[in-house]
């Protein structure tokens, strides 16, 4: 650590108590060393501070890449290093020059088993920050790795700054969504692309939860808003999901509608399995099959319920209907008529 010039921090989601996340902070301003988070763990880090670099994603964007291209240190932090923070098992870099890893993970099994590791520390995360903190540091100031990190996130997260197209319908709703967002609130996501614009539009805070399926298994996101909303009655719990994730589980909302639950449900409906068909577009273009969608009218099938439903049409009309759905009591379902080609084209243009 003292002797890297371009350290880069991957931090999973082993240990997300409270205690660790604020020594985290520390420890990073201690070492100087810019943050990602992996896949569904954006809240463990501030997304506001300087040393957040973002969030792996499904579709890691280039300018992620390129910066962890220039690492000359990898510490992983409670993360197995599976197929997706490895970029594919292709980061860190295994040809020369390689790129040095100390892997930090309570099971043994999980350590150097796919990527060659220099320093293996079987260890929780918080322990081991704890120890790194106890350390004497003399971390090197490096102002162009510091601002390279912040590129790279602004690149990736920072979509409200540089502007949504007025096509992109559901990107305007979860603005408008992210504006009303709590520090303390949980917001989950089910399976598919759309969660893309999740997390390239909220800003998260450590106080708040994001709780996802890091897997990519679908139907989740109704549930675990469901659970959340049971668990803490007090908080904001906003869950999104795509049109077939929801026709898997949404009918939980008839529970969510018997407890009184505070659940706001966000539903992308643009008639398809969009993820799907965007490895169908990527792999042989204008050829999809099976991915097509006849869905049912998501703000009346709410109301079927006995939940509140409301649809969102275009992007003008966003900030008015979600500034009314987020102060309605009880279960919500905001119906969001998305274009697939919108999803499809951000996809795939990620993963150029």
């Amino acid at each position: 650590m003292r002797a890297a010039e371009r350290p880069i921090l991957l931090v999973g989601g082993e240990c997300r108590t409270a205690s660790f996340r604020q020594d985290l902070i520390a420890f990073s301003e201690k070492w100087n060393v810019p943050v990602v988070t992996m896949n569904k763990m954006q809240d463990q880090f501030p997304n506001s501070h300087p040393l957040w670099a973002g969030q792996f994603g499904f579709f890691t964007s280039q300018p992620h890449v390129k910066l962890l291209e220039r690492a000359d240190l990898v510490v992983a932090v409670g993360t197995r290093l599976g197929d997706l923070s490895s970029l594919g098992f292709a980061f860190p870099r295994q040809a020369e020059p390689r790129q040095p890893l100390v892997h930090v993970y309570p099971d043994p099994d999980a350590i150097g088993k796919r990527v060659r590791t220099d320093v293996a520390v079987v260890s929780g995360s918080h322990a081991f920050v704890s120890a790194m903190l106890a350390a004497p540091a003399t971390a090197r100031a490096c102002a162009e790795w510091s601002s390279a990190a912040a590129a790279a996130r602004t690149a990736t997260h920072g979509w409200p700054q540089f502007g949504v197209p007025s096509a992109d319908v559901f990107g305007h709703a979860v603005a408008a969504i992210a504006a009303h967002f709590r520090p303390d609130g949980i917001v989950t996501t089910d399976s598919g692309n759309f969660a893309g614009w999740v997390h390239r539009i909220f800003s998260l805070e450590p106080t708040a939860r994001l709780l996802g399926s890091a897997c990519g298994a679908m139907g989740s996101g109704v549930p675990s808003g469901l659970a959340a909303s049971l668990r803490f009655p007090e908080r904001q719990v906003v869950a999104f999901c795509g049109d077939g994730g929801f026709l898997m589980t949404g009918n939980e909302l008839a529970t969510a509608f018997a407890r009184g639950a505070n659940l706001t449900i966000v539903v992308s409906n643009n008639q398809s399995y969009g993820t799907i068909r965007s490895h169908q577009e990527r792999a042989y273009p204008d050829r999809p099959y099976g991915t097509d969608l006849s869905n049912p009218d998501f703000a009346a099938l709410a109301r079927a319920f006995g939940a509140t439903g409301f649809v969102i049409e275009d992007a003008e009309c966003a900030p008015g209907t979600v500034a009314e759905a987020m102060t309605t009591k009880g279960p919500v379902v905001i119906e969001v008529r998305s274009d697939v080609r919108q999803t499809l084209d951000k996809s795939l243009a990620a993963s150029r």
